[in-house]
């Protein structure tokens, strides 16, 4: 065999420069949004944590916000000892009215449940449930109990 014979033929250089730039920039591409898509899914993680958090421990909420609005508004410590002050007793009120009114939401939440179910066979029934307990227990957590002093003062 010649050396004529042995020898491949040769693609053009452009034609494979030009395949690989396309390439690494579709690659470029499909990094950047796999990179948005879990940094996305990570940050909406975290607010529903952080969330779920403040709606289970509403009696940590006061310090949080006066600590946040200290940095975002430059407060200082007495400010910030007022604000958080101010926030605790809105907070007691709050809670007043939600000891008040959850029980006429606990009431519809109920209703609705029990006429979802009887749509459903029992077997999905009975997942409704299941699934509607577990999301009412995550989103709508028991009203907070009232403080010592409200329930001496109604025996009084």
């Amino acid at each position: 065999m010649t050396e004529d014979q042995n020898a491949k033929p040769k693609r053009k250089a452009s034609y494979s420069k030009r395949r690989r730039t396309v390439l690494m920039v579709l690659l470029g591409g499909v990094i950047l949004l796999s990179g948005i898509v879990i940094g996305s899914g990570l940050t909406l993680l975290w607010l529903q944590n952080k969330l779920l958090y403040m709606l289970h421990h509403p009696e940590d909420a006061p310090n949080a916000i006066a600590l946040r609005l200290q940095s975002k508004l430059d407060l200082t410590d007495e400010q910030t000892k007022q604000v958080e002050a101010i926030l605790r007793e809105r907070q007691k009120h709050s809670q007043a009215l939600r000891r008040e009114v959850q029980p006429r939401v606990e009431e519809q939440l109920a209703k609705a449940r029990d006429e979802v179910a009887k749509v459903l066979t029992p077997e999905q029934a009975k997942r409704w449930h299941a699934y509607f307990d577990s999301m009412q227990k995550k989103w709508l957590p028991p009203a907070p109990p009232a403080p010592p002093e409200a329930e001496k003062g109604k025996g009084s």
